[in-house]
Parts: structure tokens; sequence; C-alpha cells
């Protein structure tokens, strides 16, 4: 089945809902990802992530490595070169080009109304298989290891400069704030001067209406 942009949330959610355990190789990793992919605590659930890039929220993963630590069937590593984008259960594949609330850009949130994602949902046996396999291979691979504080520092590092460096998607033109919504500043290196000499004529009437 393929899988509209309008459709792909409410599909990941369907197949995370009945499946009664999950592998998950999604590179980037947002705010809300956590709940969105695993909101039943109790659900054996094996995650690789991509922190090294940027592109994922590293507060987001260290909340998940302190569920993990309370709760064995939650695993979770790391591979520095993952781009894949998977999500495979015992019954179900979903793959595509969307990512867990984010994408490599450093967009987060409201952000991604900017981006179509489309994508791919079978329950095929063997194309199932095959995605079980993959991740299996992956998981027990050399480039996929657990994460340290170390690694979850240089992802703050990494993470804050991909998000300074994010697109600007408000309209051409000069600048005015009006053209910007709060979290589209948000993290960036922007900065305002404000200063005038005196009121103008305008200012004066009004506030000579007000008085």
């Amino acid at each position: 089945m393929f899988v509209r942009p309008d459709q792909y949330q409410s599909v990941v959610a369907t197949v995370v809902a009945e499946e009664p355990r999950l592998d998950v190789a999604v590179a980037f990793w947002g705010e809300g990802a956590d709940v969105h992919i695993h909101p039943e605590i109790s659900k054996p659930i094996r995650m690789i992530v991509n922190l090294r890039s940027g592109g994922t929220n590293p507060w987001m993963i260290k909340g998940l490595l302190k569920r993990a630590k309370k709760n064995p069937h939650i695993e979770i590593q790391q591979c520095d070169c993952l781009h894949a984008k998977v999500i495979v259960g015992e019954a179900n594949l979903v793959l595509g080009s969307a990512n867990l609330s984010r994408n490599g850009l450093g967009l987060e949130g409201q952000e991604l109304a900017h981006w179509l994602e489309a994508g791919i949902h079978t329950t095929t046996t063997d194309e199932v298989r095959a995605a079980q396999q993959w991740f299996e291979q992956l998981w027990t691979s050399a480039e996929t290891r657990v994460i340290t504080d170390d690694d979850l520092k240089a992802a703050i590092v990494a993470y804050n400069r991909n998000r300074n460096a994010r697109p600007d998607y408000s309209p051409k033109g000069p600048f005015t704030f009006a053209k910007y919504l709060p979290h589209e500043l948000e993290v960036r290196d922007a900065y305002a001067l404000i200063y005038n000499s005196r009121p103008c004529e305008e200012a004066d009437e009004a506030g000579d209406r007000y008085h």
C-alpha cells in the first residue's frame, strides 16, 4: 500500500498499536517522537538512531535512555551512517521518507509543515521478513553501538548547530517580525535593533487621542 502524506501518521499509529513488539531504525528523532512510536511502556522495542549528524533531538534520546534503564525490554543504539526510515514488527512494515517528528535539516514541530512525506506499508510476509533480517544485521553490526554520555554531549553540540542553520522559509522581502512565528526564530542567531529618535506624526496623534 502506498502511503500518502496525509495518511503517513495514521498508518504508523495503527502499526504501532497493532504490533506486540517493534524494531525501529529511523535516522532522525524529534521532540515527542518517543511517545508517538512507543506509547505503551510495556511493549518490547528496539531502536536505532543517528545522533552524530545533528538531526536528532538529544534530550528526547536522553529521556528514552532513562526509560530503558528501568525497562530492559526498551533498547536503543546509534549508527552514525543511518539514513533509513524503517518500522517493522511481526506482521507489518512501514518504510519511506519520513523521520520521526523531524528531518535531517534540523526542522521540528510546526516547521515540518513545509515537507511532504510518503512511504509504503506492507504486510507481505517475504517483505516483512526481509526487513526483520536487515534490522537484525544492522543491530548486531560493528556500525551500531551503545550511546554514551559523551555521545549525548556531542549530539547536543551538533543539534544546536543544525537548528541554527536550518532553512528559512519565511516570505521573501524586507525584514519584519510579522514574517515569523516564534518557533521559526528558536535557537537561531537572530538579533534585532529597535530604535527611534522621536514619535512620528501618527504616533503623536494616537497619543493625543489616548490621553
